[in-house]
């Protein structure tokens, strides 16, 4: 299954009262947990917020990029 960096990070029936997507895409969420792992190193010394975040967003985006390769799909929401 391809793994769409747009859909829902926790998937779950919608009712008939929700019309859009609510919580953590899930970029949002790997780019989180990512953030979260990066900050936790200590020896790591980031020289501004900005490259921490971004090199959060890469990371979270690779992942997706990997996993479309396990399945044999290519990432064409770049």
């Amino acid at each position: 299954m391809k793994t769409n960096k747009n859909d829902a990070a926790f998937a779950r029936p919608s009712t008939t009262y929700e019309r859009e997507q609510s919580g953590l895409t899930k970029l949002e969420y790997f780019a989180a947990a990512a953030l979260q792992g990066l900050l936790a190193n200590s020896s790591i010394n980031w020289v501004s917020e900005d490259k921490v975040v971004r090199s959060a967003l890469v990371c979270a985006k690779m992942l997706i990029d990997k996993l479309n390769e396990q399945e044999g799909v290519s990432d064409e929401n770049k």
